[in-house]
């Protein structure tokens, strides 16, 4: 135990066990970082010098063979009335471990629940080992119907359109010599015996000759029309996806942690990986193919997401969010999101202000969200590009001379996966398939037989549409629950849509200039335990005055109480600003 102040004492514990302090422990000091999130107090110093009863509990777990295994390290602060875990950690044995000639080990520690471990531990995994662990399970991929529909092309149009027209002339024509025959024997029969029984017996197998013969056209045109329809109307496939909140509650479950977002859409998206699968021949003609979807909903190795930080940072950008761990819980929210302006007990005592500055720096005069293009394997995500892309361009609109215009800079969100595109309606190929499959059922279904093939074609509307079987670029789709596409799925999943619900936060424009902020960095200000126990859950603040703020970092100095201050406070610093929004549609 070691006393540096009247407010404050520091208690060190190694594997739960008190130990005596550190050789360090008169320097360090205690900082507080809450920029994404991030509300773990860390320490300034990286590395300590353990003696006697510290340095052989960590010589003893060494000896154990747990050398990979980090020990728990704990620093508390504490006065009379209350105390606090200001440090959380664990002993890194294969970084920078030391043992010395006085006995003394010297050894590196690391935070245990901060966003930095976090991210680290993430950067390790991949959705796949995860799969073969367990962790993701058949039952947890979702059904995406989809179907392959090049674009048109004039030459398959014009042999579909000839072969079908021969087909149907050819059927009607033999029913026709069918009906003639029929109507002959029926005639003949009908004078009764007074008639040449020879012309009978010759009229009545001449009928049946041809419905015999009918019939075997019937199903010769049947089986060509079916091998036509799959060859240049493939039939709808599914791929398996998976869903969006399922990854991350999956994944924060496999490292600790209950995942918690309000997002709604993590419902509703689905991360559909590229797909490697290669087709299979039914034949040894090779004239129907039959295409395979993925097999589960894990990315591939080639594909963003199959880290499961990735993952996390696909999910990140998408929704302009930030992480969050509170004991065994990941908080993960929009930057928007109220949440993050909780109330506050601590009000910012009257302390003189030296230096202000303003959050200019975050002004772009271009700001572009876009989704990538998979232009190889599926030319819909270039052709149906409305979505896609969405520039926001501000503007000083009281700047008549652009060359006095400090307002600049660009910035590119990339989202790394394509959109999907949905079946809205028939292609050319599919109306005259539809119109001569109508022709075709009606005749099949005459002579008894059950033929729905317009209703294969029919029922492709509203699925996904890719452009080739293997797509290369992993996509992110909004799904009914049927495993359908909506026909307003490009307003509830686009770069514009992103924005205007989650990434305008960025913005100095909107929501009535709020992201406007005055930014002040205060040294040895007055600050001790008490007041690090009113904001180290809790990063906001009021001013005497009644200003919103949010510390940014707090440098505490526990033997002083002082610490180094940096924190904003909104205000809005000019309403001269205005947006201008693109959306390209090629």
């Amino acid at each position: 135990m070691s006393e540096l102040s009247i407010n404050a004492n520091l208690r060190f514990r190694l594997g739960g066990i008190e130990v005596d302090a550190p050789k360090e422990w008169e320097d360090i000091t205690f900082e507080a970082s809450f920029v994404d999130g991030n509300n773990q107090p860390t320490i300034t110093t990286d590395s300590f010098t353990f003696y006697d009863d510290g340095a052989n509990l960590i010589k003893e777990h060494v000896s154990n063979g747990r050398i990979f295994e980090g020990l728990d390290f704990i620093v508390e602060s504490y006065n009379i009335e209350q105390q606090l875990v200001v440090f959380n950690g664990i002993i890194n044995f294969t970084n920078g471990y030391e043992e010395l000639e006085d006995g003394s080990v010297r050894v590196r520690i690391q935070k245990l629940d901060g966003l930095d471990n976090l991210n680290e531990r993430l950067s390790g995994i991949t959705l796949s080992y995860l799969e073969s662990v367990g962790v993701f399970n058949s039952s947890e991929y979702s059904d995406c119907k989809y179907v392959v529909e090049k674009p048109i092309n004039l030459i398959e149009l014009i042999i579909s359109n000839v072969v079908i027209f021969i087909m149907v002339q050819q059927l009607q024509q033999q029913i026709a010599k069918t009906a003639e025959s029929i109507s002959t024997a029926a005639s003949i029969l009908s004078a009764g015996l007074t008639g040449s029984i020879g012309a009978a017996i010759y009229a009545v197998s001449v009928a049946i000759i041809q419905v015999i013969y009918t019939a075997i056209i019937l199903v010769a045109i049947l089986k060509l029309a079916q091998q036509l329809f799959s060859s240049l109307l493939p039939l709808v496939r599914t791929h398996k996806t998976l869903n969006y909140r399922t990854a991350l509650t999956n994944i924060s479950r496999y490292l600790g942690y209950q995942f918690e977002s309000p997002i709604i859409e993590l419902d509703r998206y689905y991360y559909l990986p590229s797909n490697i699968n290669v087709d299979d021949v039914n034949d040894n003609t090779g004239f129907i193919s039959f295409p395979k979807g993925t097999r589960t909903g894990i990315p591939n190795p080639n594909d963003y997401g199959y880290t499961a930080s990735e993952f996390f940072d696909l999910c990140k950008t998408m929704f302009n969010a930030k992480i969050r761990i509170v004991d065994n819980r990941l908080i993960f929210r929009s930057k928007n999101d109220p949440f993050w302006k909780q109330t506050t007990t601590y009000k910012l005592t009257d302390i003189l202000l030296p230096i202000k500055q303003y959050n200019t720096d975050k002004i772009m005069f271009s700001r572009l969200i876009q989704f990538q293009l998979d232009s190889i394997a599926d030319l819909w995500t270039v052709k149906n590009y409305k979505g896609t892309n969405y520039e926001i361009i501000t503007q000083d609109n009281t700047i008549n001379n652009r060359r006095k215009s400090f307002v600049k800079g660009q910035e590119t969100i990339n989202i790394p996966v394509a959109l999907g595109n949905r079946k809205q309606s028939l292609s050319a190929i599919e109306k005259s398939l539809a119109e001569a499959a109508g022709v075709i059922d009606s005749v099949v279904n005459v002579f008894g037989a059950k033929s729905n093939l317009k209703g294969q074609v029919k029922n492709r509307i509203g699925v996904l549409k890719v452009g080739t079987n293997n797509h290369t670029v992993a996509k992110v789709l909004y799904l009914n629950p049927d495993g359908s596409i909506p026909q307003n799925h490009r307003d509830l999943l686009s770069a514009k849509y992103l924005w205007n619900k989650y990434i305008n936060e960025k913005s100095l424009v909107s929501n009535n200039f709020i992201r406007q902020k005055a930014i002040y960095q205060v040294e040895n200000a007055p600050f001790g335990f008490n007041d690090l126990i009113k904001t180290i859950e809790n990063s906001n603040f009021v001013t005497s005055s009644g200003e919103f703020g949010e510390f940014t970092n707090i440098n505490w100095n526990i033997s002083k109480d002082v610490a180094n201050l940096e924190f904003e406070i909104e205000q809005v610093y000019t309403e001269n600003l205005t947006e201008t929004y693109i959306e390209q549609e090629w």
